[in-house]
């Protein structure tokens, strides 16, 4: 009896390489749909970075204008009648008249009916929407996924709150990252038997 073992090889090979592409792929589509998703409903839900960290608003007063808020109706709670502005103390800032909001950044969010409780980096939301996969690398024995902002505007926004807080605020945390792995565990051994 005689054995095309250059045949096995080669298709060995042929197979290995498909498997390769598909973790590559598998770990790129639960990287998008999972774990992109987990750190941003953990940033907006919780405010709770990877560390366990936590920011505030400033409650510092702060200086509005009409444009300082959302909606022309939030603008309108502060700055809507003569005798709401007349309320207010005025300043003259580069040739603008603004006025000076008791309670910070924090009142501003309160007044638009925002969370309060914990910084989650979400005001318009075009930063968590341009939230996801921006790359992959492959090396000889594993795969990074790179996350980050998906268009310029995110990742400027991310860049610009991850230096206020001092790092990175799309880290996955370490159950983040274990659900991760199982899942994509998960996928593999259900790609394996399906082979087999």
């Amino acid at each position: 009896m005689t054995y095309d073992l250059d045949g096995y090889i080669k298709q060995i090979q042929k197979a290995s390489k498909g498997f390769r592409k598909f973790i590559i792929g598998i770990a790129s589509e639960i990287a998008q749909n999972d774990m992109a998703s987990l750190i941003a409903d953990r940033m907006i839900n919780r405010g709770q970075h990877a560390d366990g960290g936590k920011d505030f608003y400033s409650t510092k007063p702060i200086l509005i204008g009409q444009s300082s808020f959302t909606s022309k109706t939030a603008a309108n709670k502060v700055l809507g009648s003569k005798r709401k502005r007349k309320k207010l103390k005025w300043v003259s800032y580069n040739g603008n008249n603004l006025a000076v909001l008791e309670g910070g950044y924090k009142k501003i969010r309160e007044i638009e009916g925002r969370t309060i409780n914990f910084m989650n980096y979400e005001r318009t939301g075009r930063m968590w929407k341009g939230f996801g996969v921006i790359g992959k690398k492959k090396e000889k024995d594993y795969i990074t996924i790179l996350l980050g902002g998906k268009n310029k505007d995110s990742q400027e926004k991310i860049n610009m709150n991850s230096s206020r807080y001092g790092g990175s605020i799309i880290g996955a945390n370490e159950k983040e990252e274990k659900l991760i792995n199982n899942l994509l565990n998960e996928r593999v051994n259900e790609y394996l038997s399906k082979m087999l």
